[in-house]
């Protein structure tokens, strides 16, 4: 569920209406705005409401696993996540790039956000060496290359990465600028997708055409357009997921 909110006149019935949506897994997303004096000035002209304290709300909202966003684009990256991935069982993120310098940036973002982007055990690193040449990387990011891509290394790469336990997400960086590259790995793609283990996203470094992403969307993935988003789409599923284990728990 998606909310744009001011003010929140009941906390009590908030909660109750956190934990019921928690006990069926169905996460509340909010974009709470208020947080300046301006945006409070701004709010109590606009509908009368005074928009409150942001740090109890942040705390409340942790504390119900609601998920705030900070503005429009990110409340849509986070929702197109849950819309198509499982939930992760930890934070570690396999990075498949074509684009090494594009994959590290992915991967510090990722870091920033609270993720991990381990290297990968030697065994696991021998096994992509089989398809990806001396000058790619195998450590984690996964720089498959040109070369390796071009031989179905992007797709074997995807799903070496999906299959090991060494990684809870995977994240996969590329140009969809021209549909051809999805076009030729979609029915792959949907494959892998449609197993929902673990998150599968993908993220353009250049601006996606309409049939690419028309492609992507056929086989249930989500692409993202920024760094930012697509780290804090990760994260978000990452946090609920803890946040549903600690409820179950407790």
């Amino acid at each position: 569920f998606i909310l744009l909110v001011e003010q929140v006149r009941s906390a009590s019935r908030l909660l109750a209406v956190a934990d019921r949506a928690a006990a069926l897994g169905k996460p509340l997303i909010i974009a709470k705005l208020g947080r300046s004096e301006a945006a409070k000035r701004g709010a109590l002209s606009h509908t009368g409401s005074m928009t409150g304290a942001e740090f109890a709300y942040d705390a409340v909202f942790r504390h119900a696993g609601i998920i705030r966003a900070e503005d429009q684009d990110e409340l849509l990256d986070i929702a197109a996540a849950f819309t198509s991935c499982p939930l992760p069982r930890g934070r570690n993120v396999g990075v498949v790039t074509i684009s090494g310098g594009v994959g590290v940036w992915l991967a510090d973002v990722c870091e920033k956000h609270g993720l991990k982007v381990p290297e990968l055990k030697s065994g696991l690193q021998e096994q992509l060496r089989a398809f990806i040449p001396d000058y790619g990387g195998v450590t984690n990011p996964v720089d498959i290359t040109a070369q390796a891509m071009e031989q179905g290394g992007n797709i074997g790469a995807i799903e070496l990465l999906y299959d090991s336990p060494q990684t809870d997400a995977v994240a996969v960086v590329a140009s969809m600028a021209e549909a051809k590259m999805v076009l030729a790995d979609k029915s792959e793609i949907a494959r892998i997708q449609a197993r929902q283990e673990k998150p599968l996203l993908y993220y353009s470094y250049t601006l996606p055409s309409e049939d690419a992403l028309s492609h992507l969307v056929d086989a249930g993935v989500q692409c993202y357009t920024s760094l930012q988003g697509c780290a804090r789409a990760l994260e978000s599923l990452a946090d609920y997921s803890a946040f549903l284990e600690l409820r179950a728990a407790d």
